[in-house]
């Protein structure tokens, strides 16, 4: 079933999309459909593991000359691109972060001038007790 809906435009997203269909050799309709159809796939995909993954990573790269001056030889856990804790024992920063956060993925590293990289893949594993 395909519904039909008039939406406001302005010239110029309209000139784009104008000469997106020209360059896909597809009328204006067909591409705003497509794009939107596309777009609203990509915005129901869940990121992946490896996703967020990056993303911790990239924000320690980003801030990791600041910590190498304010927390050198630390470790230092990011969740969600944000800081969420520093110590001097990898173990304790872990355990710190799964009690606040549960086990999401998250990025620990320790804050050196030479980063090797270190993956560790969270599993449900049970606290003795």
């Amino acid at each position: 079933m395909t519904h039909y809906v008039q939406v406001p435009l302005s010239t110029t997203t309209y000139q784009r999309i104008k000469r997106l269909a020209l360059k896909l050799q597809r009328d204006e309709g067909e591409t705003i459909a497509d794009y939107l159809t596309k777009a609203l796939a990509a915005a129901d995909d869940p990121p992946t593991p490896q996703d967020a993954l990056v993303d911790e990573v990239a924000a320690f790269e980003k801030i990791k000359p600041e910590l190498l001056e304010t927390h050198p030889n630390e470790f230092v856990a990011i969740y969600q691109g944000e800081i969420v804790g520093f110590d001097q024992d990898e173990i304790n920063l872990i355990r710190r972060v799964y009690k606040q956060y549960g086990p999401a993925p998250c990025y620990v590293e320790r804050i050196v001038p030479e980063t090797p990289r270190t993956v560790r893949i969270t599993s449900r594993w049970r606290q003795k007790q």
